[in-house]
């Protein structure tokens, strides 16, 4: 009898935090992913930055990440979001005198912070001309991408920052 007075309170008490954990889980999980995207911002904002002061001092744009003083670490590590150009940086240095700035050592695809990443699970380049054909560096415009992936699924979360500091979330992996 004891068993069964146990039972029948504690099975309603079950029933409860089951449908308690229902709710609560899912909208974890889409806080989590909120907040992941977080870096895609604060890395875009970084590169912005970088950007405009390129501009400033030589009135063009590049997609060249390093000489934004962008570390190439920005894009190793445990970092979910990769930031780059879709285009890599090309032979503009030679047009605006700053041939002696420019490392020729690296290659176009070191430049732009273009890499295999297992976690985008394709090239970054590949990825950013898919997603943002139009991220590149001519003139004094410009626009940026950040690819990651916020839960290890095949939709990327995708966001572009302009030279007008326009942030477009462009795929929102937390919806999927």
């Amino acid at each position: 009898a004891l068993f069964l007075a146990i039972c029948v309170a504690f099975v309603p008490m079950i029933f409860i935090f089951g449908i308690l954990a229902a709710i609560a889980i899912p909208n974890f999980q889409k806080f989590s992913s909120r907040a992941k995207q977080s870096e895609a911002k604060t890395k875009l904002a970084m590169v912005y930055t970088g950007e405009m002061s390129f501009i400033a001092e030589w009135n063009v744009a590049t997609s060249d990440l390093i000489s934004l003083g962008v570390d190439p670490a920005l894009n190793e590590g445990t970092n979910r979001y990769h930031v780059g150009f879709a285009q890599p940086a090309n032979a503009q240095w030679e047009t605006i005198g700053v041939g002696d700035q420019h490392d020729a050592s690296r290659s176009d695809s070191e430049k732009a912070g273009l890499k295999i990443s297992a976690d985008l699970g394709a090239p970054f380049e590949t990825l950013a001309a898919q997603y943002c054909a139009e991220c590149v560096a001519e003139g004094e415009n410009f626009k940026i991408v950040a690819i990651g992936n916020l839960d290890s699924d095949a939709t990327l979360d995708v966001w572009t920052i302009d030279q007008d500091r326009t942030m477009t979330n462009v795929v929102d992996d937390t919806k999927e």
